[in-house]
């Protein structure tokens, strides 16, 4: 029993460890793109694209709070 129940752990481990590599993959490739993006864009442009995602995120967080409620 505690072999089998040391079997499923292991399983359980490898396949979260499965999923957060490929979520720091996605995210790395992500990272990568907005750098690439950034390096492109004037500093006018920059300023507005902070901004924007500031704006954008803490619109999520609301729609999501209120989602929750």
């Amino acid at each position: 029993m505690f072999n089998t129940t040391r079997q499923s752990l292991n399983n359980l481990c490898e396949g979260d460890n499965e999923k957060a590599s490929k979520s720091m993959l996605m995210r790395s490739e992500a990272d990568r793109q907005y750098i690439y993006e950034e390096s492109t864009l004037t500093p006018e442009q920059l300023k507005t694209r902070h901004g924007r995602r500031i704006l954008n995120a803490v619109r999520s967080v609301m729609l999501t709070g209120f989602m929750s409620r």
